[in-house]
């Protein structure tokens, strides 16, 4: 596909409750939930945090730092920032510690970074879950969800298992963790204000559809 038609297909509107996961290369586009006119109305052409949400090995730290190249802005890599606060890695936390607070202390971080200047923010798989870490997203920052099938998450996981919590157990089958998560975390992923398929795209591809996006809504 040209870049031209992959910018064409961007601007296809699909239902705003639309997931596709079994097979999303059909409608590779970001998923607009606002109109153009309504979209301005809410974001009132004020610069916003851009957030990118999406399942591990999606491609949010790959495609961050690129729009943020773009917009002359700091990427933040949330998940990062959470361990140098803890002092420990992510997995650790969630052992001693616990999901809840692990998610406590991601929202309490994320409302102190909306109060920096506009940055591209990079979230875990997760993050978007936590009722008020997402409506504190939703209402502060536009959010852009990376969606990619599960047969390319696996292969490009595959060699991954290692640095990622939840895949690095033993006896785990990578397949059905995958799966597993993206029909846990679908609907949730489905309410971000844009939707941009992965799967058979170029990370500067989707970066530059971030930004078209971006530009035209906010």
């Amino acid at each position: 596909m040209s870049f031209i038609s992959f910018i064409f297909s961007c601007l296809n509107p699909l239902p705003s409750n639309h997931v596709n996961l079994v097979n999303p290369v059909q409608n590779f586009c970001c998923l607009p939930r606002l109109s153009k006119w309504h979209g301005k109305r809410i974001f009132g052409g004020m610069a916003r945090h851009i957030t990118l949400v999406g399942m591990m090995g999606s491609g949010k730290s790959t495609v961050a730092p690129l729009v943020a190249a773009r917009l002359k802005r700091d990427v933040i890599e949330v998940d990062a920032l959470i361990e140098k606060q803890e002092k420990m890695p992510i997995g650790e936390i969630f052992i001693a510690k616990g999901e809840a607070y692990f998610r406590r202390a991601e929202c309490n971080l994320i409302a102190q970074l909306l109060s920096r200047p506009p940055a591209v923010l990079s979230l875990g798989g997760g993050a978007f879950q936590w009722e008020p870490t997402r409506k504190l997203l939703l209402e502060h920052t536009v959010v852009f969800y990376l969606s990619a099938s599960q047969e390319i998450l696996c292969s490009r996981l595959q060699a991954e298992t290692a640095k990622r919590p939840l895949l690095n157990t033993s006896g785990i089958s990578l397949e059905e963790t995958v799966r597993d998560l993206l029909e846990r975390r679908g609907t949730y992923y489905g309410m971000a204000h844009y939707r941009v398929e992965t799967d058979f795209h170029r990370p500067d591809d989707v970066a530059k559809s971030i930004l078209m996006m971006r530009e035209a809504y906010e």
